[in-house]
């Protein structure tokens, strides 16, 4: 059997043509290039026609296939092959049985799907998504004819999203394009996290080069550690924004009782965005975290600390200030459960000695005077029977604290010159 290749003699454009005069060309199919396989057809000229040649097909199997072609000149010289590419069909009318898909590279995993046979359908699909990450994928798939013959991959662009509420963490910008990490690039965090969000009122433009008309890209990431694609914008910049300025000195108290509320503050910075405080442990904030000015709870027992602000902007973060705190717990009255320790004598022109029953080592002693001032901080190597010497300090009610793992006992005495 053998089909006239009128199809492919129209791709083929036709033609071909050489400087030196054409004695013949030679055409294969497929693969079929050895010796004996390839067809030579003599000829004459320094141009052929190749419409109209008549080739055997009879041996290729229905689908797609490949017609190779080149041409031998009068000084034995081979052109550059030609190929172009046909289908053989059979003259039945095809129906269309049955398809599969794959997601991206995964093309060892093929899903199979069915439906009624037809010449034209309408594919609709719900593909399992299960094991994928978010985000851009690919689907791909293929369709089969009653004859097993199987269609070209079709491809289409799927983003797969979490069911859970979307919300915007992250925002970064920039002006070069050119650069795989531009040096201009701010990135900035939003918070608290919303679900939409006014780009324009909140960006500063730090460390650019230029200001006036400027192009600006944008890209957002979302709590599903998800990036946006990128977005571009013309902005005319009027000004190139630093960092904030210092931070000023806290003001509030350095002594500070136990349950009460205190406030600490510094100045306003030029050009902060937010603050950052951090304070003792157990401390509890009343009303906003983030301004120049906090209010702190102070809880039943906590260990002398610090309290530490920062300043911070698109553009940078400042230095800290930083104030040391003490508790005061003079005005408490001495705790009823000292833990089997005990302080004598009571009262004394300075010299006391502290014992106890109890078997847990004394890891820190601390002794404050009236006013809340520290006056000692040792922490003994003995701890069975201590002495503790105040016959330098002024007279007055003094509290010793005494710390024992995660207890905490305080003992008062008075010295008596």
């Amino acid at each position: 059997m053998r089909y006239l290749l009128t199809a492919l003699v129209l791709l083929a454009s036709g033609w071909g043509s050489a400087q030196n005069t054409i004695v013949g060309y030679e055409h294969w199919l497929d693969e079929q290039d050895d010796d004996g396989e390839r067809t030579y057809v003599p000829a004459n000229g320094t141009s052929i026609n190749l419409s109209g040649i008549d080739i055997p097909v009879d041996q290729l199997s229905l689908g797609l296939h490949r017609v190779h072609f080149r041409l031998r000149d009068a000084n034995a010289a081979w052109s550059s092959v030609l190929r172009r590419s046909f289908y053989i069909a059979s003259g039945a009318t095809v129906a269309l049985t049955s398809g599969e898909y794959w997601f991206d590279q995964d093309d060892d995993t093929r899903i199979p799907f069915d439906f009624s046979d037809g010449q034209n359908i309408d594919i609709t699909i719900d593909p399992s998504v299960s094991g994928l990450e978010l985000g851009m994928h690919r689907v791909h798939f293929r369709i089969r004819d009653d004859q097993g013959q199987w269609s070209a991959v079709l491809t289409r662009t799927v983003h797969i999203e979490s069911g859970a509420l979307v919300k915007l963490t992250l925002l970064r910008y920039w002006s070069d394009d050119s650069q795989g990490f531009p040096d201009d690039m701010t990135t900035m965090a939003i918070d608290p996290e919303v679900e939409v969000w006014d780009v324009v009122d909140e960006i500063e433009f730090c460390t650019w080069e230029t200001t006036g008309n400027t192009n600006v890209y944008f890209q957002l990431k979302d709590n599903q550690d998800q990036w946006s694609s990128v977005i571009k914008r013309t902005f005319d910049i009027d000004l190139v924004a630093t960092g904030p300025g210092a931070v000023g000195t806290i003001t509030g108290p350095v002594v500070v009782g136990t349950e009460t509320t205190v406030t600490y503050s510094v100045p306003v910075v030029t050009g902060a965005a937010t603050y950052t405080w951090t304070y003792p442990s157990g401390w509890t904030v009343v009303g906003n975290a983030n301004g120049n000015s906090i209010t702190f709870q102070t809880p039943a027992d906590f260990l002398d600390g610090v309290v530490t602000v920062t300043a911070s902007n698109a553009c940078g973060e400042s230095g800290p200030s930083s104030l040391n705190v003490q508790l005061d717990d003079t005005s408490l009255d001495p705790t009823s459960a000292s833990g089997g320790l005990d302080l004598y004598p009571n009262p004394s022109t300075g010299q006391f000695i502290l014992t106890g029953n109890s078997p847990a080592v004394i890891d820190r002693l601390t002794i404050h005077n009236a006013t809340g001032q520290l006056v000692q901080d040792f922490r003994p190597a003995q701890t069975d029977r201590l002495t503790l010497d105040l016959s330098n300090e002024a007279n007055g009610l003094y509290t010793v604290r005494i710390i024992q793992g995660d207890q905490h006992t305080k003992l008062q005495v008075m010295v008596q010159h």
